[in-house]
C-alpha cells in the first residue's frame, strides 16, 4: 500500500495550467519600505484588468491597470516591482508569483514521471505548448539540478508571508 502512495506522489499530470493561472496574486518588494507587499488582481475584467498594491507593513497602497509581462525579469505585471519570491539557483534565478505557483513548480520538479496533456483530448492537446509545464526552462527540470532546485523552492517557501 505504501508503494502505491509513493508512486502517486512522484507523478505530475499537466492539467493545462498556464502562467496566467497564477497571476491573480504577486508577492513583491514594497517600493516604499522594501517589505513584502501584495499585488492582487481586482475583479473579472479580462482586458488589462486593474491590480491593487498593498503593503501591510507600511500601509502603502496603489491601483493600476495591467501593464504587461516581461519574461526576462521576475516582476509583477502591474507595477513592475521585483518579486519577493526569487533566489539564485543553478546559475539562474528561480522565482514564483505566490505560494500556489511555488507549489506547482515543486510538484513538477520533484516528480519522477511527468505526464503531458493526453492525446485523447484534442481540445486540450492544442494547448500543450502553452502550458506552464511545457514552458519551464531546462535548467529547472533536468535531473542533475533536482536537489538544488527543491532546496531553493524550500528557501522561497520560508520567505513567503504567512497568509496568502
Amino acid at each position: 500500500m505504501l508503494k502505491a502512495n509513493v508512486d502517486m506522489q512522484s507523478r505530475h499530470h499537466d492539467d493545462g495550467s498556464s502562467i496566467y493561472s497564477f497571476a491573480n496574486l504577486f508577492f513583491v518588494r514594497c517600493p516604499k519600505c522594501d517589505s513584502c507587499a501584495q499585488v492582487v488582481r481586482i475583479g473579472d475584467v479580462t482586458f488589462r484588468p486593474p491590480g491593487r498594491l498593498t503593503c501591510t507593513y507600511c500601509g502603502h497602497a496603489k491601483e493600476r491597470c495591467l501593464s504587461g509581462w516581461s519574461n526576462n525579469e521576475p516582476r509583477d505585471w502591474y507595477f513592475q516591482l521585483p518579486l519577493w519570491l526569487q533566489t539564485p539557483c543553478c546559475g539562474h534565478v528561480l522565482w514564483a508569483f505566490n505560494l500556489e505557483h511555488l507549489s506547482f513548480l515543486e510538484s513538477y520538479v520533484e516528480a519522477d514521471h511527468r505526464i503531458g496533456l493526453m492525446e485523447g483530448d484534442p481540445e486540450r492537446l492544442r494547448l500543450r505548448n502553452a502550458t506552464l509545464a511545457s514552458r519551464l526552462p531546462e535548467w529547472m527540470i533536468v535531473a542533475k539540478h533536482r536537489t538544488e532546485v527543491l532546496k531553493c523552492i524550500d528557501k522561497l517557501r520560508q520567505l513567503a508571508p504567512a497568509q496568502q
